[in-house]
C-alpha cells in the first residue's frame, strides 16, 4: 500500500479472501490485487475516509472506469478535505 501502509488480508472460513482499504490508498491500483501467485483475485472492500464501505468489488479496473466517476462527486462533497483524483 502507499506510504508503507499494510493491508491485512482476511481469509474467512466460508468465503473468498478479502482486504479492506481506504479509497485513497487504492488510487495507485489499476488492477485487483491477488494472492497465490496471481491465481486468486481478492475481494476489495473500498472504504470512504470514514472507514465505511462504499463498494465491494473483485474488478478494480471496472470500478475506476464505471463506478468511481459516479461516486466521486458524492464523496468529494461529503469529505472535502480529502484528495480526489
Amino acid at each position: 500500500m502507499p506510504n508503507n501502509r499494510r493491508a491485512k488480508i482476511r481469509y474467512p472460513k466460508n468465503g473468498e479472501p478479502f482486504l479492506e482499504a481506504k479509497i485513497q490508498d487504492l488510487f495507485t491500483f489499476s488492477e485487483t490485487p491477488s494472492v497465490a501467485a496471481g491465481r486468486v483475485r481478492l475481494v476489495v472492500h473500498i472504504l470512504a475516509p470514514s472507514m465505511r464501505p462504499v463498494q465491494v468489488t473483485k474488478d478494480l479496473k471496472s470500478f475506476w472506469r464505471e463506478s468511481y466517476p459516479k461516486l466521486k462527486p458524492q464523496l468529494a462533497r461529503r469529505y472535502p478535505k480529502h484528495k480526489w483524483l
